[in-house]
């Protein structure tokens, strides 16, 4: 695969894996209190984007950059930890929120049967 296609790649995962790790850890059955559980599916989803930023998408961005002939700089801005520390939080909080209110509406639309 060559540097621009997983650069792509990277920056496709970049939003999309912090918001399914953030949508899976908010529908866990611990902790059973939900402002709990969201903050730290929240929490999970910016760890996540976080370390996939300067672990991924900034390896793969400066390969992009050089492999194109051009200074990496120019191709990739590599401020994009400190981006991902100020606001990696917000589409994991996104993320969250609609899985919890799609939840919360199949759980009206559909009442659990009860136990007998």
């Amino acid at each position: 695969m060559n540097p621009q296609n997983l650069f792509h790649l990277a920056a496709v995962g970049v939003i999309a894996l912090p918001c399914i790790v953030a949508g899976a850890t908010a529908l866990l059955s611990r902790p059973k209190r939900l402002p709990l559980r969201v903050m730290s599916a929240i929490f999970a989803g910016w760890v996540v984007a976080v370390y996939f930023t300067e672990y991924a998408y900034n390896p793969a961005g400066i390969a992009a950059g050089i492999d194109a002939g051009v200074d990496p700089e120019m191709r990739f801005d590599n401020n994009a930890l400190a981006s991902a520390i100020l606001h990696g939080w917000m589409y994991p909080a996104m993320a969250v929120a609609m899985v919890l209110s799609v939840r919360a509406l199949i759980r009206k639309v559909r009442p659990p049967a009860r136990r007998a």
